[in-house]
């Protein structure tokens, strides 16, 4: 499932620059530089599954041959080979996490997830989530004639009167507010469906409604990491959003991926001080 959802976000452009799977060219570019067709992109985007039927079908495709996409026994698109290449998985895993470390649940979880072999080319998938958000999107910017558009991502759990007044000061200054729900994967203690009911309750009646968009996020694994942040602000720009709010809480807020290197909040004010003290020396 979080690979269908994945590749649906780059077919419908939720993730762009990035469209499509990437080639083992683009994919080497993005490793070295950090940014696709000259935009910021924080790890290739790639489809390498795992399983030891995965890896046989990998190795014995050619390009030209369809593969068909299965989910949760049912088929749900194919993709066309264009081409199959070996990937670093340890890599891999620290790019997204920062470490791939095996006591890291994340990257553990991650890297027994991931094959060796990645495959790129055109696809399809019977998925139109997105679509139909970007469809509900485009209509209530017509409706209200929206200019300023603001996100603001939650996990809402639970609830609270923080979360209301952070939605109610940010309708203060937009024309519209989207609320993008993150949907996790694996069970949690307060569950997706609850979440959302209870958020879509307080916008039907105690906030203008017509100025909300409520909409689940998918916490597919490459949110896992330290580049969170990066691709948060990647899809509510995708989403048409002008600005994107966060809670002091978020996830790689106070740490981040920058130039191949973890920076933390104290590396900048290191920094800032040592730039104060050699101001000082100067001006003495």
């Amino acid at each position: 499932r979080q690979v269908s959802t994945q590749s649906t976000w780059a077919r419908d452009g939720l993730l762009k620059p990035v469209t499509s799977l990437m080639n083992q060219q683009e994919s080497e570019e993005v490793n070295k530089t950090g940014k696709y067709k000259g935009e910021i992109f924080p790890f290739p985007f790639l489809l390498a599954p795992s399983g030891r039927r995965n890896k046989e079908v990998l190795e014995t495709s050619k390009k030209g041959d369809v593969l068909k996409f299965i989910c949760d026994e049912k088929e749900v698109g194919y993709i066309v080979v264009d081409e199959i290449f070996p990937i670093d998985k340890a890599n891999r895993v620290k790019q997204i996490y920062g470490t791939n470390s095996p006591d890291h649940e994340g990257a553990n979880d991650t890297s027994n997830r991931l094959g060796d072999l990645a495959i790129c080319g055109e696809y399809k998938i019977d998925f139109d989530d997105i679509k139909d958000h970007m469809k509900q999107i485009d209509e209530m910017v017509h409706n209200v004639e929206a200019k300023s558009i603001s996100s603001i991502i939650l996990s809402g759990k639970p609830f609270h009167r923080v979360h209301e007044r952070l939605i109610r000061s940010a309708l203060q200054k937009c024309d519209l507010l989207i609320i993008l729900l993150r949907k996790p994967y694996k069970d949690d203690e307060l569950s997706f469906d609850v979440r959302f009911k209870t958020i879509q309750h307080f916008i039907d009646h105690f906030i203008a409604k017509d100025r909300v968009l409520l909409l689940p996020l998918e916490n597919t694994y490459i949110f896992g990491g330290v580049n969170e942040l990066t691709l948060n602000a990647i899809v509510s720009k995708n989403y048409g959003a002008t600005k994107l709010l966060l809670g002091q809480n978020h996830t790689g807020l106070g740490a981040y991926w920058d130039h191949k290197k973890l920076v933390s909040r104290v590396d900048t004010l290191q920094k800032k001080k040592k730039k104060k003290k050699k101001n000082s020396a100067v001006s003495t």
